[in-house]
């Protein structure tokens, strides 16, 4: 590999990163920030300790964001909750227990998954709102196969799950990320919102089951 930059104008950077698999990035091993530096906390919210980062800066800008709020939840602005960093803090630390919840339930040993499917698993005490469920050497047609398993199981043991993106990390979602370039491998995006209960434990429980498995079927 390259040896890395020493030093860079701007630097742009995730703490935590999903691209299929998760990774963690690690502040020493990247270059200085002369001019500014851009942390995109999307995937960590509040969670993440900033002063390993900001040792690596030495110019006058420093900006730290997350994901915008779409139209409709431009309306909920004047919740008499909205900037409350405790209220935050709770919301987030729910969310990314429940998800650490399900990568510790897939592991790192399966036969059927692979092992990087939450970044806690790489990184102890590292968070993310998802967890990335990628087949071991699985095409597009083993995923989709996946997912119909999970739409099948959902729908057998009851729970209140639904197929698509995530809204405000409230209830618990799933979807089929298929990349659209030719080298790119899909994966489940299993994403367990806020709410507790019988759905949470339910989709842990046969994340467990499929993760114990020694080959995937129907």
């Amino acid at each position: 590999m390259p040896a890395v930059v020493p030093e860079v104008d701007i630097l742009l950077a995730e703490p935590v990163f999903c691209d299929g698999r998760f990774g963690v990035s690690d502040p020493r091993g990247l270059p200085r920030a002369r001019r500014a530096l851009l942390l995109d906390t999307t995937l960590v919210g509040t969670a993440v300790d900033l002063s390993p980062w900001f040792e690596r800066f030495d110019g006058p800008l420093v900006a730290v964001f997350r994901s915008g709020l779409t139209l409709d939840e431009l309306a909920a602005l004047s919740a008499p909750w909205f900037l409350d960093r405790t209220y935050l803090q709770d919301y987030t630390a729910a969310i990314f227990a429940h998800n650490a919840a399900l990568g510790s339930a897939i592991g790192r040993e399966s036969a059927v998954f692979e092992e990087r499917s939450h970044p806690s698993l790489v990184s102890a005490g590292a968070e993310a709102p998802f967890c990335a469920v990628r087949l071991h050497g699985g095409d597009g047609a083993a995923h989709r196969r996946l997912l119909g398993i999970v739409d099948a199981e959902v729908r057998r043991r009851g729970l209140r799950a639904t197929q698509g993106g995530s809204f405000g990390f409230r209830g618990h979602r799933y979807e089929l990320i298929e990349p659209d370039h030719e080298d790119g491998v899909p994966f489940l995006r299993v994403a367990l919102g806020f709410r507790g209960g019988r759905t949470l434990a339910g989709l842990i429980a046969l994340f467990r089951e499929l993760a114990s498995r020694r080959r995937l079927e129907n």
